[in-house]
């Protein structure tokens, strides 16, 4: 979209005078979809233009976006997202009902705007603004939208501090490395750079392509400014040694790519590689046939000259983090150390192919409502659970705001009951344990639930006999859903006890997971790798019960690592003969 600058030339002044002023320009962006028809204000350079977002965390489908070009230079608009559908609203004649528009969406960020002025009066609109942007986080389906999230922007106003400066040397954007907390800046083009930490100590590593990296100690005050004057230095290639080990200690074979854009790939085949690289922070991944890929930043610098990195399986347990609670280690996690079973913790951004290797997922969404498992998600664990894989699905009006959707009924087998909040008691090992929580002015309802289909069982009841989580077998998989958080049980002996009974109740048969290594043979060779080499790891069951299993499968695609390891390499060379 092209703006008539003449026309639009007063709009221009006032909003200019009104920052000038300390007043910051919020307006909605629009509601006519993707018709890059903006409204007048928001698509002034000065003013901030809010879009909105569903419950389920996308962009609504009648929120404007558009690109406007002011002098030369061209801007996304809208620049941040909030929820803005189905609002709860005041009409005339002292009426209420729920509306849906841009409107209340540029509302709930002047809300938070105006919180924040309230905890630190003296950030600048501009400052206001950068904590805005800094503060976001992404869809879930990794769109580059900006979701507002009012409590890390309050918070960073509150607590936190601006560290601002400028690089000489680069003639590019520079890399800022934070530690800790492994977070990533860059500079602009010429050298200057600002963003807000929490007041605390935090090491600064400035790194730019053919310049040596520089560290810089800092200590952040809250509601203070701290201002660097960084000169890099020119540098050489440096030669560094990388080594890869598995669990075991055992130096291993496989790919490691360096690099963001254009990855340079490294076959290592005794566990060690040799490289040239200009000092600075490379990003890296290491992959191995059977193993969890590894992630990692590479920080090249003449103070280091050997990398040792430990490659590990994938553990049989998945918790996904669907939550804004990611940050805190929750109830559940204490439990799974407590009962000695490992664990991998990723937050809800997974492709298909990552979650496809667990056994069993527990997907906690906690107290989130408007973002409670989003119809991809709903689409990526149905096929998960359609490959054999276990789900148990944890959190607060879970099924709630599930209700009457295919996933609820069909693939858990269940509906909702009623959202009582009287009901804060449930009956765990004949014992009555409270739910935390559970005053009424607290927002927190726990779900009554209902089997809807016959391979569904109730495994859990509330103190007034209502069920509390209901277990369905939905084809190879198998499914929990819970009327409650896991997260919402303080004491730790009832919930560990409730743990180990449900992963109990889930875990598949011998014969179910040898038959889910044919599934994924098919499915995803990456994933089938992974799942055999902790089962061949791992398995509980002794040799004979997996040879008397093994027989019974006509089709043995799929199944060659675990008959070389039970059978070709068995002592007795009759029990080769016995397998045909």
């Amino acid at each position: 979209v092209r703006t008539d600058g003449d026309r639009l030339a007063p709009f221009w002044e006032a909003l200019s005078t009104m920052k000038k002023l300390g007043v910051i320009p919020v307006f909605p962006a629009g509601n006519t979809g993707d018709a890059q028809k903006i409204s007048l204000s928001a698509g002034l350079p000065h003013a901030m233009s809010i879009g909105s977002i569903s419950k389920n965390g996308t962009p609504s489908s009648f929120s404007t976006k558009a690109q406007v070009e002011w002098e030369g230079i061209t801007y996304d608009k809208p620049e941040l997202f909030a929820p803005g559908e189905n609002i709860l609203s005041v009409f005339p004649n002292q009426a209420y009902g729920k509306i849906s528009s841009t409107s209340c969406s540029s509302n709930f960020v002047a809300a938070i705007i105006g919180l924040i002025q309230e905890k630190n009066p003296k950030l600048t609109p501009k400052r206001i603004r950068e904590i805005l942007l800094q503060t976001t986080h992404r869809l879930s389906d990794g769109q580059k939208t900006h979701i507002v999230d009012a409590y890390q922007a309050i918070n960073l106003a509150s607590f936190g501090g601006l560290v601002k400066g400028l690089i000489y040397g680069p003639e590019m954007g520079t890399k800022i490395l934070v530690q800790p907390g492994d977070m990533i800046f860059e500079s602009k083009s010429t050298g200057s750079f600002n963003f807000f930490l929490l007041e605390g100590e935090y090491e600064l590593t400035f790194i730019s392509k053919g310049f040596r990296n520089f560290k810089q100690k800092l200590l952040v005050k809250r509601k203070k400014t701290n201002s660097l004057m960084v000169d890099l230095q020119k540098s050489l290639k440096h030669s560094i040694s990388i080594n890869i080990w598995d669990q075991h200690q055992t130096a291993i074979k496989g790919v490691i790519s360096i690099g963001q854009n254009s990855p340079q790939l490294y076959h290592f085949n005794n566990g060690k590689i040799e490289v040239k690289l200009f000092e600075g922070l490379y990003r890296g991944k290491i992959e191995v046939m059977g193993l969890k890929d590894q992630s990692f930043y590479l920080n090249v610098d003449r103070e280091k000259d050997q990398f040792d990195y430990q490659i590990s399986q994938i553990p049989p347990i998945l918790i996904i983090k669907d939550a804004k609670e990611n940050e805190q280690s929750s109830y559940l996690e204490q439990s799974l150390k407590s009962l000695n079973l490992k664990y991998q913790l990723q937050n809800h951004s997974i492709t298909s192919q990552e979650l496809l290797a667990y056994d069993i997922v527990f997907w906690m969404t906690e107290s989130e409502s408007f973002d409670t498992l989003s119809q991809k998600e709903q689409i990526l664990l149905e096929k998960y659970i359609h490959s054999g894989g276990r789900v148990i699905l944890s959190g607060e009006n879970l099924a709630y705001h599930l209700n009457s959707t295919s996933f609820l009924n069909k693939i858990c087998g269940l509906s909702l009951l009623n959202d009582n909040a009287k009901k804060h008691q449930i009956i765990i090992h004949n014992q009555i344990t409270a739910l935390k929580n559970s005053q009424s002015s607290d927002w927190y309802f726990p779900d009554s639930l209902k089997k809807e289909v016959s391979s569904a069982q109730s495994i859990l009841n509330y103190t007034s006999g209502e069920s509390a989580a209901i277990f369905n077998r939905y084809h190879t998989g198998a499914t929990i859903l819970l009327g409650f958080s896991l997260n919402s049980i303080p004491q730790e002996s009832e919930r560990n006890h409730l743990i180990s009974q449900l992963l109990e109740t889930i875990q598949p048969k011998l014969q179910e997971q040898i038959q889910r290594i044919q599934t994924l043979y098919n499915l995803d060779q990456k994933a089938y790798f992974q799942f055999v080499h902790r089962f061949n790891e791992n398995t509980r069951n002794n040799k004979q019960e997996i040879k008397e299993e093994l027989r019974k499968f006509d089709n043995k695609r799929g199944l060659q690592p675990l008959l070389e390891k039970i059978f070709y390499l068995d002592e007795e060379t009759s029990s080769q003969q016995e397998l045909y």
